[in-house]
């Protein structure tokens, strides 16, 4: 019997994750699997799920079929509602390898108890991620092996592609950056750019387009002296393939946004995961990343020697449609059809329960109590009290 699936990730922004969750929700759909998505009235994915996908609007209370999982971040797990039904389990996908600093930094906790929640997880083989590293880096922290398969790699649907034989345009090439301006991103972007500055490529114009907005777009230059730089802000998802294929010959990038390209035929090449300033001139083909990594922190995560920028291009341009076939081949390993047996088996696995998760929550209470100064230890028995009286009146159902 198949478990209705529900995805929790409550959205006013466009990014990895609801791109993830929305396209495996509809996949599921397609399927005839019992799937829904639990968002916010005005939610960014109502615009990509398709019909068949049962859309919740978030609230204090949420009533959902028997026998349900929901999927959703380790980081949003304090955030879910009271769910009602007689059996529910839930399953946390890390999707980000800096995903255990978020919790810390979101619900202002310290790695000691987030190594509990962490640990209770896993326990519970309610933890899964996208790839080895990131595994590596959870047992790294929480000091407890994975024991089961925990890897779900990021998923895209397949699509028509045509093998690039050459430049889309005489003299010139096209790069791309296709990611958020974001803290997490912005300075990988700022050293491209750096690199760009000091390349000389023979006979060759260089335009440089940058698809993706954020807070931190102030850190860009607008001008460059070696390089043409386009700013494009966000492309919305149906429209960023057609993008690809008439403008760009080339893309720099990492997670799923590595993927967009090197599904259309476009080689992607994958710099470093930094949230700090560098100067690095390393990078390495996409299509040599290992271990379904798209987002490498050092050189493990590579098939090949890392390689100069300017080396890469010149390689690039000398055999385009060598380079075209491998990335293609690459986002190959990366199939809707050929994942999503792992995420259902993991799906089935978990028994990270609902009394699992109120335990969970109590014992985050008693953390942050712990964590109180005297005034507000006063402050907080005063609102139980409060609360107490209320709730035998009847008047409050929901803590």
């Amino acid at each position: 019997m198949n478990k209705n699936i529900y995805f929790y990730y409550p959205s006013h922004v466009i990014g990895g994750a609801e791109l993830l969750f929305s396209r495996i929700a509809n996949y599921l759909a397609s399927l005839n699997y019992n799937v829904g998505y639990i968002g916010f009235k005005d939610d960014i994915v109502l615009s990509l799920l398709n019909l068949k996908v049962n859309f919740i609007i978030t609230s204090d209370i949420i009533a959902l079929p028997d026998d349900s999982v929901i999927i959703t971040h380790p980081a949003r797990c304090f955030e879910i509602p009271k769910i009602i039904t007689n059996k529910t389990n839930y399953l946390f996908w890390v999707l980000h390898i800096d995903e255990l600093k978020h919790i810390n930094q979101f619900y202002k906790l310290n790695n000691a108890y987030t190594k509990k929640v962490i640990t209770k997880m896993i326990k519970h083989k309610a933890l899964v991620d996208i790839d080895k590293q990131t595994t590596q880096i959870i047992e790294y922290f929480s000091k407890t092996k994975m024991t089961y398969e925990s890897k779900i790699p990021v998923m895209l649907n397949n699509c028509c592609f045509k093998i690039r034989k050459k430049l889309l345009f005489q003299n010139a090439i096209n790069l791309a950056w296709i990611g958020r301006l974001s803290r997490d991103k912005i300075y990988s972007l700022i050293n491209i750019l750096y690199n760009l500055e000091n390349i000389s490529l023979k006979n060759t114009e260089i335009y440089f387009h940058i698809i993706g907005d954020g807070e931190c777009n102030h850190k860009l230059k607008k001008t460059y002296n070696n390089f043409h730089i386009i700013q494009h802000k966000t492309i919305a998802p149906n429209q960023l393939s057609s993008f690809l294929i008439q403008h760009i010959d080339l893309v720099f990038a990492y997670g799923t946004s590595l993927l967009e390209a090197e599904k259309l035929g476009i080689p992607a090449i994958a710099p470093y995961y930094t949230t700090n300033k560098t100067f690095s001139n390393e990078f390495v083909w996409g299509f040599n990343l290992k271990d379904y990594c798209l987002a490498p922190i050092n050189k493990e995560w590579y098939s090949n020697d890392t390689n100069t920028i300017e080396n890469l291009l010149n390689n690039f341009m000398e055999n385009i449609q060598f380079h075209s076939t491998q990335a293609r081949e690459h986002f190959e390993n990366f199939t809707l059809d050929k994942q999503i047996n792992l995420f259902l088996q993991s799906v089935n696995r978990t028994t990270f329960s609902n009394n699992t998760y109120l335990k969970l929550y109590k014992l985050r209470k008693i953390y942050i109590l712990k964590n109180l100064n005297f005034k507000n230890k006063i402050r907080l028995k005063i609102y139980y009290y409060i609360y107490k009286i209320l709730k035998k009146k009847g008047l409050i159902f929901y803590d």
